[in-house]
Order: structure tokens, then C-alpha cells, then sequence
């Protein structure tokens, strides 16, 4: 693989719901049903960094399997992400008084 073909944008395939955002993510803008602002949900990398070019099957897979959620206005988060939240839960283990303010 060149330069050139890391840093080039794939084109939208043919009845994709799915495009290619510049940031290197196949992407789909969505509005949201409860306030009514538009979001964008990222759906993969171009390129999935294990060789397969333009790994545009694995973020249609990651779509379909969450946009029924997401008509719902359940909106796809990292559960494992480490958050300030999270930190403090961890942080305070049996104490208490941190962990009902995050849940």
C-alpha cells in the first residue's frame, strides 16, 4: 500500500447508507428523536489496520446492527470507557458517597 492510497478517501458505494468522512470513519448522520439535532455515528475505519483496504463490509455489519437502537433514540456508547464518573466509582470502592452520584 502507498502513501497515496492510506490518505485517499474511498468512494460511497452504491446504495450505502454508509459514506466516508475525512477523518478516516465510514460514517451516517442521523437526527436524533428527542431533540431533534443531527448527529453523526461512526461506524468503522476505512481501513480496519490488519491489511483489509477499505473495510467498508465490517462498518455496514456495525450499522445494521445498531440502527434500530438509534430510530429508538438509544444512542451506541463505550460501556468499558474509563470515564470521570467510572474513575471515581473505581477510586471509592465501598464508600458510597461517590457512586450514587454517577449512577
Amino acid at each position: 500500500m502507498t502513501a497515496a492510497q492510506s490518505t485517499a478517501r474511498p468512494k460511497k458505494p452504491e446504495g450505502s447508507p454508509l459514506y466516508p468522512h475525512p477523518g478516516g470513519q465510514w460514517v451516517k448522520k442521523v437526527t436524533c428523536p428527542k431533540s431533534g439535532k443531527r448527529k453523526t455515528i461512526y461506524c468503522g475505519p476505512w481501513n480496519d489496520h490488519a491489511g483489509a483496504w477499505n473495510d467498508h463490509a465490517g462498518a455496514l455489519r456495525y450499522w445494521l446492527s445498531v440502527k434500530d437502537e438509534i430510530a429508538a433514540g438509544i444512542f451506541p456508547t463505550d460501556q468499558d470507557a474509563l470515564t470521570v464518573g467510572n474513575l471515581c466509582g473505581l477510586c471509592h470502592l465501598g464508600t458510597g458517597w461517590v457512586s450514587h452520584r454517577f449512577q
